[in-house]
């Protein structure tokens, strides 16, 4: 059975395949190029939302900037070129409120090809719920908390928190009718980061996921370029361990699921963050870097193409990719003492 858009998106063995490739063209071993398991591309820098602690800082940056459609296309077709299985659509704003969102995401199924999108569900009805799961869209909708107030809070937006409940009911609603009568689906997700805000929420969090099965996508509060004011949101690692440890648990004894809790990882039953060594993203004013919250700017495609940025010939690429060590950490990683 072929991987959902997610699985490809989440495949660590392939990632890690894709890594040692990497390092082997990076560092001279072997001839070729670099391969990518997925690419992110950022959409129209905007928002309906206010989010604390946003990576993309769309609560303090409004600035309304974009790819033209033709660069979204071009930098498809290379990652397609590269090895690449999906386009994973996570910022920079909300992406159902880009005027070329409907025909990027044809333009990427047409290159048979995953999405992977994240949302805040505010714009989730029936028909946009359809063209996604007719375009093989893996769907992750934000949620910070069950309690409507406390996610309006946190989102900075009062009455949002119900619209985007309304949304995922809806999304998960049109997927039964669509298995009931044998047409395509793909998953739907959960994604919440783990700030001081909502760490109290998260296991209720989970419960809603594992009731309504739905993936839970827990990640933590991501620090990087962020001020000091909010760096304060972030969660001691003592208060990661505790969570996680909490979590685990909830799944063992409430739905029979073991998860393990991996060494340096920054996301709930992940592993340590490597995708930056096998993705590359693009943001709206053009720069690329390894991954959707990277920190290593590798060239802009509006001076230079895709190809001639990442290539081992660049000397920011050849350094990055030929170091096998994780990716520089964008947040508090998870790490569990070892038994």
């Amino acid at each position: 059975m072929e991987k959902t858009s997610f699985q490809k998106y989440t495949d660590q063995e392939r990632i890690s395949q894709l890594v040692r490739h990497n390092f082997d063209v990076a560092s001279g071993v072997k001839s070729g190029e670099i391969q990518f398991n997925h690419a992110f591309i950022d959409l129209e820098r905007i928002c309906n939302l206010s989010c604390h602690g946003c990576f993309e800082h769309m609560n303090t940056d409004r600035t309304k900037t974009k790819l033209t459609y033709k660069e979204v296309m071009d930098i498809t077709d290379f990652a397609y070129e590269r090895g690449a299985q999906v386009i994973v659509i996570a910022g920079a704003g909300e992406p159902t409120l880009d005027s070329d969102f409907e025909r990027i995401i044809e333009y990427i199924y047409q290159k048979r090809m995953g999405s992977v999108v994240f949302t805040n569900g505010s714009k989730l009805d029936e028909k946009l719920s359809n063209f996604l799961f007719d375009n093989n869209v893996s769907i992750l909708v934000k949620q910070f908390s069950m309690d409507f107030d406390k996610q309006d809070f946190i989102i900075g937006r009062v009455g949002m928190s119900k619209k985007m409940r309304e949304g995922l009911e809806t999304l998960m609603k049109v997927k039964k009718e669509r298995e009931k009568t044998g047409r395509k689906t793909s998953e739907v997700g959960v994604e919440s980061y783990i700030s001081l805000e909502n760490i109290e929420e998260i296991s209720e969090i989970l419960r809603y996921c594992r009731r309504n099965k739905l993936i839970p996508y827990l990640e933590s509060f991501i620090i990087r370029g962020q001020d000091k004011e909010i760096t304060k949101l972030a969660p001691t690692q003592e208060q990661l361990n505790r969570l996680f440890q909490e979590l685990a648990k909830i799944d063992k004894e409430e739905c029979g699921i073991q998860t393990p809790l991996k060494v340096g990882s920054p996301k709930y039953g992940g592993g340590p963050c490597i995708r930056g060594k096998a993705s590359f993203a693009v943001h709206t004013d053009g720069s690329v870097y390894e991954c959707i919250s990277g920190s290593h700017e590798f060239g802009n495609i509006r001076k230079q193409s895709l190809g001639g940025i990442l290539t081992p010939e660049n000397p920011k690429v050849k350094k990055f990719y030929s170091d096998l060590s994780i990716c520089e950490p964008c947040c508090l990683l998870y790490q569990l003492k070892k038994e």
